[in-house]
């Protein structure tokens, strides 16, 4: 039995001493002046990434590519939590909820206001 006890810690050592699994980094993104991006547009070449979106930069997302598609990230506060969660959006799905957003607060003012709203 006390034989395997120091086969049992070599292993544990040369597991620890390991060189660490690659893990896949996205590239970064680099956001585009809207000159260039038009220029670009007008010369007739096509552009090699998706165009990052400056309002949604300066709403605090943060750009980044995930499973090769362009998505917008942000960190929010989980309700009733000191945590922070990180929430990565397409463009198209940021456009979606802000829509449905205003979707709702149009039909509550309309609602809570009757007919003499307008």
């Amino acid at each position: 039995m006390k034989p395997t006890i120091p086969l049992i810690l070599a292993a544990l050592i040369s597991g620890c001493t390991t060189a660490p699994r690659h893990t896949e980094h996205a590239p970064p993104i680099v956001a585009h002046n809207e000159n260039a991006s038009a220029a670009s547009a007008a010369s007739g070449s096509a552009a090699t990434s998706p165009e990052v979106n400056q309002d949604l930069l300066k709403q605090g997302y943060k750009a980044t590519q995930r499973r090769g598609e362009l998505v917008y990230c942000r960190q929010q506060q989980v309700t009733g939590t000191l945590f922070l969660s990180s929430v990565c959006l397409t463009e198209e799905q940021i456009k979606e909820n802000e829509r449905r957003a205003r979707e709702q607060l149009e039909s509550v003012h309309q609602g809570s206001c009757g007919s003499n709203c307008h």
